[in-house]
């Protein structure tokens, strides 16, 4: 469990066990969903140079 997982859902005492239990798949879920975006992006912007699409002094990001 990271930091920022376990500080805010555990603190709150306003949320249940399962609304906690929740909190921290989506969060782990949307770290996951971020990650996967951010290789998406990178692969593609590599795959566009190799083929020459952009120049190469274009920025990967």
């Amino acid at each position: 469990m990271r930091a920022d997982e376990a500080k805010s859902p555990t603190a709150d005492p306003g949320l249940t066990a399962a609304e906690r239990d929740e909190l921290i798949r989506l969060r782990r879920e949307n770290r996951q969903l971020k990650l996967g975006c951010d290789i998406l992006s990178r692969t593609t912007a590599w795959f566009a140079r190799e083929t020459g699409v952009l120049p190469p002094g274009s920025s990967d990001s």
